[in-house]
């Protein structure tokens, strides 16, 4: 679970493009009670604000799919809103005001000072109001949910069941990897001091840097061992003291460095010539090919037996609130274009 709980998120990623025609003063009615048009409105100015600080262009062609994909989610979630809120009322489900000032404590425990949670609100125009009311739906919302998901079990043989039909795929492949040690010779060119692999303080310019990494590897060649050079010459801190020793696969490192690692062919190799990525130069030493392999089941049952338990728990609480839905009388009067 994210950092910023579901209370928060329910504005915080759905997100829609709304142009309401001919509606009147109102959008839907769930059971008489009525989704105005202001709150729509409303709703789509937070939501819209909170897009914009991610970065999304909305005006963008992503960003148009995006929106209109969202429309219809974005008016069942408030329709679900009032449903949900009935259902609590109905079976006297609803929270206290200690559960509710608890929760925001919680949610403002999750930023770095109060200052940010109260800009993270005013930034998405949410207020006081909005927020307890926000709250206190969801906190409705996770009773009704308890309630509803806590017979559910998933047996082991399910578990099995899913590990046998879906072990052949890439979640339950561990790829090829390399084990290797690495030493980086930094550049200081006044970048340093924003990325954390530099040594900072090393003053060096690119020609330097590449003339001692060269000069390293004659030493390599001579004899001298890898993992003492690490330790005394690398400039990056994260692997110094272990000797340098990275053990990743395709897709984890920059390209070049990636590249230069995976075309050493049996280990014991070393880079010829330094390696050049943005960190500066490296010298990279094969210390092992890890073959790809699939996982085991009792590696993976844990980790399977909740995924199957909450993909229950969803399609029962999702199958509850379509009963609600075709048990209430609802009406919309958007227009979407």
């Amino acid at each position: 679970m994210k950092k910023i709980t579901r209370v928060v998120a329910v504005l915080l990623t759905f997100v829609l493009a709304l142009i309401v025609a001919g509606c009147g003063d109102y959008v839907a009615k769930v059971n008489g009670k009525t989704i105005s048009k202001k709150d729509f409105d409303r709703r789509f100015a937070q939501v819209q604000a909170d897009m914009k600080l991610r970065g999304v262009d909305l005006t963008s062609t992503e960003g148009q799919k995006m929106l209109q994909s969202l429309k219809q989610q974005t008016l069942d979630q408030m329709i679900n809103e009032i449903l949900i809120s009935e259902y609590g009322k109905e079976k006297k489900i609803e929270p206290t005001k200690d559960e509710i000032t608890n929760k925001i404590n919680e949610i403002r425990a999750q930023f770095p000072s109060p200052q940010d949670f109260e800009k993270a609100l005013k930034d998405r125009n949410i207020t006081d109001k909005d927020l307890q009311e926000m709250v206190r739906v969801q906190l409705i919302n996770d009773k009704i949910y308890n309630e509803v998901t806590k017979g559910i079990t998933v047996s082991e043989q399910e578990v099995k069941e899913y590990y046998e039909k879906h072990k052949n795929e890439p979640d339950f492949q561990t790829p090829e990897q390399r084990q290797v040690r690495h030493i980086l010779i930094a550049v200081n060119d006044g970048n340093a001091q924003n990325n954390p692999h530099f040594n900072i303080n090393v003053k060096r310019t690119d020609a330097e840097a590449k003339k001692l990494a060269e000069e390293l590897i004659k030493q390599i060649k001579a004899g001298k061992d890898f993992a003492t050079l690490a330790k005394e010459k690398s400039d990056d801190p994260g692997v110094k003291e272990n000797g340098g020793q990275y053990t990743f696969s395709r897709g984890e490192m920059v390209k070049e460095f990636e590249d230069a690692a995976f075309a050493l062919k049996k280990p014991g190799d070393i880079t010829e010539t330094p390696v050049k990525t943005a960190f500066g130069y490296h010298i990279i030493k094969l210390e092992k090919i890890i073959p790809a392999r699939q996982k085991t089941y009792e590696e993976v049952k844990e980790q399977l037996k909740n995924y199957l338990l909450e993909k229950k728990k969803r399609e029962a609480y999702n199958k509850f609130l379509e009963d609600l839905k075709k048990k209430a009388k609802i009406e919309t009067k958007l227009s979407f274009k």
